[in-house]
Order: structure tokens, then C-alpha cells, then sequence
């Protein structure tokens, strides 16, 4: 079985060893919990999307053709330059792209 040896301070022992204990797990059992949860938590933070060989094709297909944005995504694009719109976490995908991506080839 593989092994982890983990090094740490004298301080965050008492408090890892305490909110174990009143999960009623050894510290180990808590550790592993703790870390387990916090790296789903990561990954989900990040999520594969997974193409079949022929989904891939068409993806990358679709990349290579040139794209008229529709004059709604024109009127965002033109709002988050000027500040006036949402800037966060705002790509906008060309529908070609985003239903190949959700696995709507449109044939």
C-alpha cells in the first residue's frame, strides 16, 4: 500500500488531532478525508471535457473555419471593452463550437 509521510508544525497538529477526534476519526482517517475532499473539490473546479475521436475531428474542424459572431455577442464584446458589461468569466463560444462541445453536431 503506498505511503505518505507528512511534516508539520507543532501548532496545526493540536487542531488537526482535535477536529478529528470529534469526527471521531484517527488522525490519519482525517487527513485523507480532508485531502481527498479538498482535491475533488479542486479538480471539479476544473472539468475535462472528454471527445470521442470523431467529436475531436469535427471540434477541431470547426476551429478552422472562419466565424461571424451574431450581433448580440458583437454588442457584449463591445460592452466588456468599454466597461460596461460583465468581464469575469465571460468567454462566448460561437454556437458551432458549443454544440459540438455538448455533443450536437447539427447534421
Amino acid at each position: 500500500m503506498p505511503q505518505v509521510n507528512i511534516r508539520t508544525s507543532s501548532e496545526r497538529l493540536p487542531i488537526i488531532d482535535r477536529a478529528a477526534a470529534i469526527r471521531g476519526v484517527s488522525r490519519t482517517e482525517f487527513m485523507l478525508e480532508s485531502s481527498e475532499r479538498a482535491a475533488i473539490e479542486i479538480l471539479n473546479e476544473r472539468p475535462v471535457i472528454a471527445l470521442d475521436n470523431e467529436a475531436w475531428d469535427d471540434f477541431v474542424a470547426a476551429l478552422d473555419e472562419p466565424v461571424e459572431l451574431d450581433p448580440e455577442v458583437k454588442v457584449r464584446s463591445r460592452a466588456r471593452r468599454s466597461g460596461t458589461g460583465r468581464t469575469a468569466g465571460t468567454a462566448c463560444l460561437p454556437p458551432r463550437y458549443l454544440a459540438i462541445l455538448l455533443g450536437h453536431r447539427g447534421d
